[in-house]
């Protein structure tokens, strides 16, 4: 979930909401790989700009099996971490405006869009110096 407050910053620094949410979710989930025995395709994801019980912008990962096989306990564990190996990801990528080797993801049920790699870092950082 990100605090109204996050969200005030990400809109006033010029970045799409919904494309920083959605890069991360998929940058995140290409990035659990490197922490636990699985595809990326194990993980799934979600994001909305207003989720409705919350009120808020919020990222959802989950296992992608019915009844899950660990990977969100994972998650849980190794948050910094995983934070920060996502982070490394995309700013390691030399493209400009995102690409499948940092926030596109081939399996994407919204065709990659909207995206916003430099909006994913914002925020990634963000965090991490919480």
């Amino acid at each position: 979930m990100i605090d109204r407050g996050t969200k005030s910053e990400i809109e006033s620094e010029g970045f799409d909401l919904g494309g920083t949410l959605h890069a991360v979710e998929h940058t995140a989930i290409a990035a659990m790989p490197l922490f636990a025995l699985c595809d990326r395709g194990d993980m799934g994801g979600l994001s909305h700009t207003c989720f409705p019980d919350f009120g808020l912008p919020a990222i959802f990962l989950y296992d992608g099996y019915e009844g899950g096989v660990g990977l969100a306990k994972r998650a849980l564990e190794i948050g910094t971490e995983w934070l920060t190996a996502t982070l490394g990801i995309i700013e390691e990528c030399p493209c400009t405006g995102g690409c499948p080797s940092c926030v596109q993801d081939a399996q994407c049920g919204n065709r990659n869009e909207p995206l916003d790699k430099e909006g994913a870092k914002y925020l990634l950082r963000r965090w991490l110096a919480e």
